[in-house]
């Protein structure tokens, strides 16, 4: 099957594709990727993430079929193609790339059901990710649950958390629990054509970010678009303790020195576990490009969460647009970030050893 076009919403290109994939991949996943959408119990239909309706009593067309998660038989069959689709991409380059041209709104049912699966299932994580992304990019829309709706911004005294260099964190509520809201105040500084650039970066970042999990990464929750004009704000965990930093100055305000064996051994405990937050990173084929004491956090456990990893390109981004250095970070930056040309290179971009280098930058940074 030759594309020449975008695969847009024509449902029967979507079931003759669809079939053309089974005859290829009967004896397959799709049974288990279409279970995991059917046991979803989200309350919204996992294709077109709309609200579910009330149950049919039977007889009535085109209304939710029993206790089923899918709000019409329509949505429930095209859930039963994709899942054909998608197992057949995973499997195949050339139906991968008839996955990558669907557009419009079955480009973005694609995208809610990849990331139903992506986070109720342990199957592919990988090959799943990156072919969610992909598609992601490919038709600059996002999955559906990735926007949040119901947050809250708290506008106490104390709810502005922190002004850092490119963004503001500000406390919110979300689902019964405190959020941190980082608002990144780049967006309302750019013009037009910039700022839909940025906030094409943005998507990809908060997509990265989503479908990690680790017991040492920051959880994401989503995106809010509602709360701060112009500014999308990332909607993660809030972490009362702060971060890593704050925490060893802390130890030394109660009277615990660098040699005590109280101090060394969270001081021990949190270089480890930074080391296993970024090996997992790694392990992913992620670069965290910005480690440093401020986004490295400590949570209720008294364990570090990496935080802010593929943000850097926007903090680049605000550097370019203010004329300026990369908003003071260079002290954690990697000699050969600083100056490519002394070491043969020609990019300054972070790498997985420049993460190195950051790691030992910020251990000596709690030490002193």
């Amino acid at each position: 099957m030759e594309l020449t076009a975008p695969i847009q919403d024509d449902p029967h290109a979507i079931v003759e594709m669809a079939s053309l994939l089974a005859d290829a991949h009967a004896d397959t996943p799709v049974g288990a990727f279409f279970k995991v959408l059917s046991e979803d119990d989200s309350g919204n239909c996992p294709v077109c993430y709309s609200a579910l309706p009330e149950l049919n009593d039977g007889g009535a067309q085109n209304v939710r079929p029993s206790t089923s998660p899918f709000c019409t038989q329509g949505c429930r069959e095209l859930a039963v193609c994709m899942c054909i689709m998608l197992d057949g991409a995973l499997q195949s380059k050339a139906h991968e790339v008839i996955m990558l041209h669907l557009r419009d709104t079955l480009a973005q049912k694609a995208l809610n059901i990849m990331q139903k699966i992506a986070d109720k299932s342990s199957q592919h994580q990988r090959p799943l990710r990156r072919l969610l992304i992909n598609l992601a990019t490919a038709c600059n829309q996002l999955p559906q649950s990735l926007f949040l709706k119901g947050v809250r911004l708290l506008t106490g005294s104390g709810d502005r958390l922190v002004a850092g260099g490119f963004s503001d964190v500000h406390r919110g509520r979300y689902n019964h629990q405190d959020v941190a809201l980082k608002v990144l105040r780049i967006f309302s500084n750019t013009d037009e054509a910039t700022r839909n650039d940025l906030k094409q970066k943005l998507q990809y970042e908060a997509l990265l970010w989503r479908n990690l999990s680790h017991r040492h990464v920051l959880p994401f929750f989503g995106i809010d678009n509602h709360i701060f004009h112009r500014s999308p704000c990332m909607v993660s965990p809030y972490m009362r303790n702060g971060n890593v930093r704050h925490k060893a100055e802390g130890l030394i305000k109660r009277g615990y020195s660098p040699d005590d064996l109280y101090y060394l051994h969270y001081l021990f405990k949190w270089m480890h576990e930074i080391a296993q937050g970024l090996a997992y990173l790694h392990r992913e084929g992620i670069v965290h490009g910005d480690l440093r004491g401020p986004n490295i956090l400590v949570d209720d456990n008294r364990s570090i969460r990496l935080a802010d990893f593929g943000l850097s390109v926007l903090s680049e981004a605000q550097s370019r647009e203010n004329n300026s250095a990369r908003g003071g970070n260079e002290r954690w930056m990697a000699p050969e970030q600083l100056n490519p040309e002394l070491f043969g290179t020609t990019s300054n971009r972070p790498t997985t050893a420049s993460d190195v280098f950051s790691v030992g930058c910020v251990c000596i940074e709690m030490i002193w």
